[in-house]
C-alpha cells in the first residue's frame, strides 16, 4: 500500500498567512504568494506518479473543504466545482483528494495526530511553503516508507519541508515523537520552534532512524524568496513545479526587491486564484 500524502495548507486570507513577508509586499501581495504556492503544491501532489494510487489528503485550516474547492479547480486547470457543493470533510467529490480539518493545537500537534491516524498504510506529510521541492524528495520518500524506514526534509531555516512515516508502530513507541512535536504536552509548538534535528533524534529513539535529505528552501522570510529565485536562475528545472509562484513574483513592483536577480522567463497565464484584496 503506498503511504498517505498529507499536504498540509492555510487558506490564503489576508493578514492571516505569510506574515513575515506582510512588510515587503503587503498582506494582500501575502496572500496572493500564498496562493500561488498553495496551487503549485496541489498540482505537484497531482502530477506525482504512481502505479497504486496513493491517498491524497489535504489538511486545511477549515472545519469544511468549500473554501479550498477553488483552489484545486485552479489545479486541475478546469472549473470542476461549477454547480457542486461539498461542505465538509471526507472524499473531495470528482477527485482522487480527502480533506481534513487539522484541528486544535500547534502545527507540531497537528502533524502528529495526523501521522499517527494513518499509520497502518505509513503517510508523508508536506507543507505548500516548500515550492520549490521536486519530484525526486517525494517520490525517494516513498521508497524510504517502503523499506520500512522513516525520513525527514530539513528546511534552511532549521525545521522541516518533509516527515514521512512507515506504516505501523514505532518499536519503542510513539512517546519520544509526540513529546517533540507537542511541546512536551504544552499543546503544540508553531512551526518555527520545531527543529528537524528534535525531530530526527525523537524517531531515531523510537526506533525509526530516519533518512535525511537534501535541505529545501521554506518560503518563510523575504530572503528566502530571493535565495529561491537564485537557486532557480541556476537549476531552471526547478520552474516546472511552481509556475504560479514565479509568475506571482514577477507582478511584484520592481521597488520590492533588495537584490537584482534575473526573473525566470515565463508563460502567460491564468494568474492564481487569492482572498478578495484589501483596501490599503
Amino acid at each position: 500500500m503506498d503511504p498517505t500524502i498529507a499536504l498540509f495548507a492555510k487558506l490564503p486570507v489576508p493578514g492571516g498567512v505569510k506574515t513575515r513577508l506582510q512588510p515587503m509586499v503587503c498582506r494582500a501581495g501575502a496572500a496572493r504568494l500564498a496562493a500561488s504556492m498553495l496551487v503549485d503544491r496541489l498540482k505537484f501532489v497531482d502530477e506525482l506518479k504512481d502505479d497504486t494510487g496513493h491517498c491524497k489528503l489535504l489538511c486545511g485550516d477549515r472545519p469544511e473543504v468549500t473554501p479550498f474547492l477553488p483552489y484545486l479547480a485552479q489545479a486541475w486547470g478546469q472549473p470542476l466545482w461549477r454547480g457542486r457543493n461539498n461542505s465538509g470533510q471526507g472524499e473531495v467529490p470528482g477527485s482522487a483528494w480527502s480533506y481534513r480539518n487539522q484541528g486544535a493545537g500547534g502545527l507540531g500537534q497537528r502533524i502528529f495526530r495526523v501521522l499517527q491516524d494513518f499509520r497502518h498504510g505509513g503517510c508523508i506529510v508536506i507543507g505548500t511553503d516548500a515550492v520549490a521541492q521536486k519530484f525526486e524528495a517525494l517520490e525517494t520518500a516513498r521508497e524510504i516508507l517502503g523499506e520500512g524506514r522513516s525520513v525527514i526534509q530539513p528546511a534552511g531555516d532549521g525545521g522541516f519541508t518533509l516527515l514521512g512515516l512507515p506504516a505501523g508502530n514505532p518499536v519503542n513507541g510513539w512517546g519520544s515523537l509526540e513529546g517533540v512535536l507537542s511541546g512536551g504536552g504544552t499543546g503544540g509548538l508553531p512551526s518555527s520552534a520545531i527543529a528537524w534535528a528534535d525531530v530526527s533524534a525523537a524517531l531515531t529513539k523510537s526506533g525509526w532512524p530516519p533518512q535525511v535529505l537534501e535541505h529545501e528552501i521554506d518560503m518563510d522570510e523575504w530572503s528566502d524568496v530571493e535565495s529561491l529565485i537564485e537557486r532557480t536562475t541556476e537549476s531552471p528545472g526547478r520552474v516546472a513545479v511552481m509556475t504560479q509562484f514565479l509568475q506571482e513574483l514577477s507582478f511584484l513592483p520592481k521597488d520590492v526587491w533588495r537584490v537584482s536577480f534575473e526573473m525566470p522567463i515565463l508563460r502567460a497565464g491564468d494568474a492564481a486564484p487569492t482572498a478578495p484584496a484589501e483596501k490599503e
